[in-house]
Formats: structure tokens, sequence, C-alpha cells
């Protein structure tokens, strides 16, 4: 099409026309919906044990963008993310009809849909909720490779390259009067998803068609102008005359707490025009996770304060309550996830891994590739330890915390089986993940050394999973004072045959740090403890690395444990006399 046609096809005047057109037909099909109103369906978990019975599958980034409209396909990527969510796990009844519409609803009101790409008369325009069809041309595919009965379906007028056009397997949908709709006697499920590079939808039943393979004609390609790189200028459509700003791909950071770690990890990776969304904007004089952060010139940083601060109320009153503070925690969790608003045009995200399972139901991850700040086990492998140590402790009140719903486990699992890389500099836990582990160092905090201590630090809660029975065992028949860290216990007396106090940062009392831990945790005061030239012996679960003061055990060992105690008291008593 020459450029003479282009300008004419796409000038004011006719522009003017189809809307105008489309306003008319939108107005016959919501007359028409009114007389013969359609449900929509509900959603619920996917049953995978029911068979799929028809499967689509498309790539979800173009080959043939360039570098000036790729943001129309990652605008039409954000819009998927949103569709699918609306459409994943959806169960339509025997007999019933769906409707792409009216399970989508209006994209152009309210629903966060931005400018992605549609084909209208010769040329891929920037247009609000633009990249639905290519939803609409998996939800046919899959429709008719099962059997379906096809009620309504619209082919495209031009056919992209790559497109199931092609293949002459698309519906193309325009709201509300272009639509598509499939009916089946008996019921079934669609499931929706969307991966770092495919769009996904399948369906699910417990019965299917016998039918013969169809074989699907080949189209001819059509020639389509875009927007971005026509050089047509004189089109009112045109990004110059839009003022749309050029965008390039960039990396999003979310980070829900800090420690020195990933501070120092994030500024020495990120980049101008990256993107860090933190949970609470600092305020003057307080410090918080905002103020932590001397990020470079021109990455740009934004605040879920709103989301952070609820978030933050809401975990301080649950531990007051005396809530199991694990599940407060999943629940804070997800509602800070919900609130979040990622960049259209980030490519990647490197997230904190509390927030891991939420981001994947949330769908944000998807058509992104990701790495993930670990800082625990996964939940199931957590849950797992700690199964087996109430068997081994059945007493314990507290080695049934920790539990998390199945459908946050699979998500979470489904997420690190897909993330790019995991970033800690744990050992026990990075080792799961063999090649992916991307291990960054402990960040050990220079304080000034102390000597002459008396007592015993515990760095943590006397609780069943950090290692509490162990450590009764240990100090048995010792007579050394003990300090202990955390605020919860085993319970009442547990540890009464010793000299227990509060540990208040006095570490001019501590000679000694132990932790026999049966779970990886954050080694807070054990770094400190080092970095201060006190002693340490912890086991190999924790997942330290060697130090020159830090002594490794099983946990198992516990004969061990007290000989290194005997032998450690022994050397400092030395020690203090000469």
């Amino acid at each position: 099409m020459s450029q003479e046609e282009l300008i004419e096809k796409h000038g004011l005047v006719r522009s003017t026309i189809f809307r105008l057109k489309t306003y008319a037909h939108i107005s016959l099909r919501t007359l028409k919906n009114i007389r013969q109103p359609i449900q929509r369906h509900g959603s619920q978990s996917v049953d995978i044990s029911k068979k799929v019975i028809g499967l689509s599958e498309s790539d979800l980034w173009n080959p043939h963008d360039n570098a000036k409209n790729w943001i129309l396909t990652a605008g039409k990527i954000e819009n998927l993310r949103i569709a699918v969510r609306r459409i994943n796990g959806i169960q339509i009844p025997a007999g019933n009809t769906f409707s792409f519409w009216k399970q989508l609803g209006n994209p152009n009101i309210g629903k966060g849909y931005v400018v992605g790409r549609e084909v209208r008369e010769g040329c891929i325009l920037p247009t609000k909720a633009g990249g639905l069809c290519q939803l609409s041309n998996a939800l046919y595919d899959a429709a008719d490779k099962a059997g379906l009965d096809i009620l309504e379906r619209h082919r495209h007028t031009k056919v992209i390259k790559g497109s199931l056009a092609e293949q002459d397997r698309d519906a193309t949908v325009k709201w509300n009067y272009v639509d598509l709709r499939f009916s089946a006697p008996f019921d079934l499920q669609i499931r929706a998803e969307l991966t770092q590079d495919k769009l996904i939808v399948a369906i699910h039943a417990s019965e299917e068609r016998s039918q013969t393979e169809k074989a699907s004609a080949i189209q001819n390609v059509d020639f389509v102008n875009d927007c971005f790189s026509c050089g047509n200028t004189a089109c009112h459509k045109h990004p110059s005359r839009l003022a749309e700003k050029q965008k390039l791909s960039n990396t999003t950071y979310i980070v829900e707490a800090l420690s020195p770690e990933w501070r120092h990890y994030i500024l020495e990776n990120i980049q101008s025009g990256d993107h860090i969304i933190l949970p609470i904007r600092p305020l003057p004089g307080l410090r918080s996770i905002g103020t932590q952060l001397n990020v470079p010139k021109g990455v740009n940083v934004s605040y879920a304060s709103r989301a952070g601060l609820k978030r933050k109320l809401a975990l301080r009153k649950a531990a007051k309550a005396g809530k199991n503070y694990f599940e407060a925690t999943l629940k804070a969790d997800e509602a800070y996830v919900k609130s979040l608003k990622l960049p259209v045009e980030s490519g990647h995200l490197v997230v904190s891994q509390n927030l891991l399972p939420f981001l994947q139901a949330h769908g944000s991850l998807g058509g992104r590739t990701y790495d993930v700040l670990m800082t625990r086990l996964s939940i199931e492998l957590l849950q797992r330890k700690l199964d087996e140590l109430k068997v081994k402790y059945p007493e314990s009140p507290t080695l049934k915390d920790f539990r998390a719903p199945a459908r946050i486990i699979e998500l979470e699992n489904l997420a690190l089986s897909r993330a790019n890389s995991v970033i800690t500099p744990n050992e026990a836990i990075g080792a799961l993940y063999g090649q992916r582990w991307k291990k960054i160092p402990w960040s050990l905090p220079k304080r000034a050394p102390v000597s002459g201590g008396r007592g015993i630090l515990f760095p943590a809660s006397p609780v069943g999973r950090n290692g509490a029975y162990e450590l009764r065992e240990i100090l048995k028949d010792f007579d050394v004072p003990l300090f202990i860290a955390g605020n919860a216990i085993e319970e009442e007396g547990f540890l009464k045959a010793f000299g227990v106090s509060k540990f208040h940062g006095n570490w001019e009392d501590v000679k000694l740090v132990i932790f026999p831990t049966q779970v990886p945790v954050y080694p807070r005061l054990i770094l400190e403890a080092l970095g201060r030239g006190i002693p340490v012996i912890v086991s190999s679960d924790l997942g330290m690395e060697t130090h020159p003061l830090l002594s490794v055990l099983s946990v198992t060992q516990i004969e061990e444990w007290r000989h290194a105690l005997q032998v450690n008291i022994y050397q400092q008593e030395q020690n203090q006399s000469a």
C-alpha cells in the first residue's frame, strides 16, 4: 500500500468515520446481548486430573519486532496478563456458552489495560487493550482442537507473520460486537497462563468428542506497516504526533526487605533506566529500607507506601494478638503484591522470595525472566523438615508452625522452577538449585572487638526449628550464663535448668555463640559476632561459609558440640589467664 493510500486510510476523517461505525455496532450488539443474555462463568483452581482435550501454545514475543516497535508487544503482553486472570480456571457447564467479551468485560473502562498493538486497515496501531486477539486466537485454536461447537468466530482481515492467522486458526475480537463464542455438551474448564515466552491455553474435561484431524490451509502473509517504524509522519496516529516516548527494556527490583547482602547486590547491578519498588517512602530522620539505598542517577524509584504500611501494621497486630505469624505474613504479602503496578517495559524482574507465589498467581511473571532473592527454604521443603522434626519431638507446640495452603506451595514451586537464577549467600539453600545458584558473599559488619565475656549467646528464639531441644542437651552440666535473643519460646519453663537472660546487645558479656538450628535462617547476630571477634559454633543446616572463628558441626552429633564447647571454654580461660 502506497504512502498516499495509507495517509488517506488513516486520515482524521476516515478514523472518525471508523469510530462512529464502531459505536453503532457496539450499540446494536449491546441491545442484542440484553435480549439474549449470556452468563459470565466463575473460576476456581484448575482440576489437572481432567484430561486436556484441546491445547494451544503461541509465542509472546515477536522475533520480527525492532527497537522502535517492541514496546507495542510489551504492552500486548501486559494486556494478556490482565485478561488471562479473567480466563484462567473458569468452568463452563454443559450446554452453556462461552463469550470472550462477557468474560473479560469492557477493556476500555477501569481494567488496567495499556497501549498495545491492533491491526487495522493495513497497519499495526498503538491501541488501548491492543493484543487481546492473541488470547482469542488461542481460545479458538484450543476449542476447535477439542471439537467444541464454535458459535461465533471472525477471521482477521490481515495475516501477521508468525501468528495463528497464518494457519487459519485465528479469531479476531473487537469490543463488543466482534466476539468469540463456543459451547460443549459436557462440562469443561479453561486453563490459561503466560510462561516467560509462551501463551498457553488448555481445555480440560472429563469427556471428549471423537473427531478427525482438520487440515489448516496456510494463509498468505500480508505486509503491514506499524506506527513506530513506517516513517509516515503525516498520519495523525504516528507516535511523533502522540508524543509517545520510546522506552527500552529494563529490570525492575521488587524488594520487600533489605539485608546488607541484598543492598550490595542491587547497588552493584542496578543500571540507569531500571526501576526499584520499595514498600514505604522514607521520612526525614527515620531509618527505613528507602534510606539505606543510594541508587545511581537515572534509576526510577517508586514506593508502594500505602500497601507497605498496611502490611507492616497487619503483621504488628498479628504478633501482638499472638496469631499465627507465618499465616499473617502470607496474607499480607498477597495483599501487597496485588497493589503493585509493574512497568510495562520491564522484561526482567529481581524479586524477594516471600512475594514470589503471589506474583505468580497475579500473572506478573508471565512474559518476563526473573531472579529470586532467596531468604529461606521453599515452603514445601521447610514444611517437610518441620514434619520430620515433629516426629522426633512430638511434644513440641511450635513445630506445627510455618504451614501454608497447598495452592501457595504449588505457586512457589512453579515460580522457582521457572526462575533464571536464585540469589543467596546461603550454601544450604543455594546448593539445592545447582547451576542456577548465583552466589553472593555474606556481609560481615565491622564492629569493635570485645573480649572477657562469660556467657553463651543463642542468637534466636529457643523453639524447635532453631534447635532448642539440641541446645538443652548441649548445655547440660555446663554452668555458664545463657543469653537468648528471640522473644518466642518452646514452652514455659523450657530452659529453667539454665541461668537464662534476655540478650539486649550486651556483646561484652558474650564469649561464644552457639546455634544448632535445624533450618536455614538469616544469621544477623552470627555475622555481627564474627565481626566482633567472638567464636561461633553452628550447624551445617544453617548454610554458613567458612570463617576462622566459625566451627560447623552436624546437628545430630551432640557429643561433638559438647566437646567443641568444652574446648572453646578452656581456650578462652587460658587466654584470659595469660
